[in-house]
């Protein structure tokens, strides 16, 4: 899908495997598909699907909906545990824990997300976010606790929820990841092979090959590199924040070396900003193996926002 360079405000969405986004037959609308999949592809969004059994029930979802490469999450067992779709790695979890859980991870706002029901016992987690939603045939209770009411399951709710929410509360940037990329030819972003992939306002995506330019004598990746990396896409990111006559310029950048990466591995960093003041910009940047799908790397990166003279 091709890039298309919009944001929303909301950034990650919860909804039930039944109840929300399964037909009767149990089977996916072609419609459900494509929207949940721009959702996450052209707006940042992400996705997290609860099941009432066991994960082998909800893994048939990854692929369809590209849940692995867009990272997005699984919650079998009403919620008991979590499964890591990109790194395919699952813990266990109190459901009470789930929202929080998810604040602290993605370094959200509840007012960044939506969460879907179709049962009274999904009222309290409806009212946490900072949208809840209820499906067309959820009952009237349900109904009565919800910020928007959908269309039922049968009409394609969840495509209807993100076409209302996501893709018309969306605004083009102007600028595109092309375009960065021409701006860092001759620089050390283009020496270390730094590529922005996808740009929005608050979230920034890039990639940067582990080669002779960026390894340890030993051949791991190096650190330094990381760091350079996650100061790059955090860079790129202030940048389409800012107002006219301002510039910004990297204050502090400090950073953790999770795992190890070999020569010929890819690293991918996603940068999302954590606050947005009128002269500083806080990201954070999480930086993974394409090969394994571990974390390598986690930074916070400060940049100051100064007004041009």
């Amino acid at each position: 899908m091709s890039q298309k360079n919009r944001t929303s405000k909301y950034k990650l969405l919860f909804l039930h495997a039944e109840g929300s986004l399964y037909r009767q037959d149990h089977t996916l609308s072609d419609i459900e598909i494509e929207a949940l999949v721009a959702a996450q592809a052209v707006y940042g969004l992400r996705i997290a699907i609860i099941g009432s059994s066991s994960l082998d029930s909800l893994l048939p979802l990854v692929g369809p909906l590209q849940l692995d490469t867009y990272s997005g999450y699984l919650l079998p067992q009403g919620g008991s545990s979590i499964y890591n779709c990109h790194t395919k790695q699952e813990r266990e979890i109190s459901p009470c824990d789930l929202l929080h859980f998810f604040i602290e991870k993605l370094d959200l706002l509840r007012e960044e997300i939506i969460c879907v029901g179709y049962r009274p016992e999904d009222t309290g987690f409806m009212q946490s976010a900072g949208l809840g939603v209820a499906m067309g045939d959820a009952p009237e209770a349900v109904k009565a606790c919800a910020d928007y009411i959908t269309l039922p399951t049968s009409q394609s709710g969840i495509a209807h929820l993100i076409n209302k929410y996501i893709r018309e509360d969306t605004e083009t940037l102007p600028i595109t990841p092309e375009a960065i990329n021409q701006l860092t030819v001759n620089s050390l972003i283009a020496t270390l092979g730094i590529t922005c992939t996808h740009i929005a306002k608050g979230y920034v995506e890039g990639t940067m090959p582990v080669n002779e330019h960026t390894r340890q004598p030993m051949g791991i990746v190096h650190g330094g590199a990381n760091l350079a990396f996650a100061e790059t896409l955090a860079g790129f990111g202030s940048v389409v924040l800012l107002k006219d006559r301002q510039i910004q310029v990297g204050t502090q950048v400090s950073g953790y070396h999770v795992a190890g990466a070999m020569e010929g591995d890819t690293m991918r960093g996603e940068a999302r900003i954590l606050h947005k003041g009128r002269s500083t910009h806080v990201w954070s940047v999480e930086i993974y193996s394409c090969k394994s799908g571990k974390l390598i790397h986690t930074a916070r990166v400060l940049n100051s926002i100064i007004n041009a003279r």
